[in-house]
């Protein structure tokens, strides 16, 4: 393992640079004590690994993954190699800003999205958005977007000057029919039964007697 110690991510936090250096480092440092291709041990270094960042072993893997680029020698021969740079880049760009953040970055937008709005009571969000990204994109050029539905979630959580009352199809409801009523089925017509008394009159009819 790498003598340089390190401390462990914090919790709900993305791995820093430094992780990813003690990460890879490690391994260089482990696969070149352990030559060969199949090394021995490695199942148990990398679990010690995670527990000593803070993260998980399918983490490291993923990682480990990520950092593995090819390279050409003057023989133009391919190796690989492990960067933790490479590694590091290619997963922050797979990280979402978070909620508050972006929120934060796009109330030039957001701002602007409810002056349109209250300026004009029947326009909803969907279609002043739509218009000021056909028709103003000059405007909003510089400004940090918000999806629609993204917006949305902010009025529901009364992040905006919004409400949801503001906006009439946020507010429509199905309205209940007046006078509706409601029919049954007819039932199935049963067949008619035939009188007992007649069925022994028609039953004696060639004797002559009824009973």
């Amino acid at each position: 393992m790498n003598t340089v110690n390190i401390s462990q991510k914090a919790k709900n936090k993305h791995l820093n640079f430094s992780h990813y250096e003690f990460i890879i480092n490690s391994l260089i440092q482990f696969n070149a004590s352990h030559p060969g291709k199949r090394n021995i041990g490695k199942t148990q270094f990398i679990k010690e690994l995670a527990s000593t960042v803070g993260t998980t072993v399918s983490n490291i893997y993923s990682i480990i993954k990520d950092a593995t680029i090819s390279v050409r020698d003057y023989n133009l021969k391919v190796h690989y190699e492990l960067s933790a740079m490479a590694a590091f880049e290619k997963r922050s760009k797979n990280h979402k800003i978070p909620n508050n953040s972006k929120f934060e970055k796009s109330k030039e937008f957001i701002s602007l999205v409810e002056q349109e709005v209250k300026s004009n009571r029947l326009s909803s969000i969907d279609e002043t958005i739509n218009y000021l990204k056909l028709h103003q994109p000059d405007i909003i050029k510089n400004m940090v977007i918000v999806s629609t539905k993204t917006f949305y979630s902010y009025v529901h959580q009364g992040r905006t000057s919004i409400k949801p009352i503001d906006l009439p199809r946020m507010v429509r409801r199905k309205t209940k029919r007046t006078g509706s009523h409601t029919f049954q089925k007819d039932k199935k017509a049963l067949p008619l039964q035939k009188d007992p008394n007649i069925s022994r009159i028609e039953k004696n009819s060639d004797t002559g007697k009824v009973i």
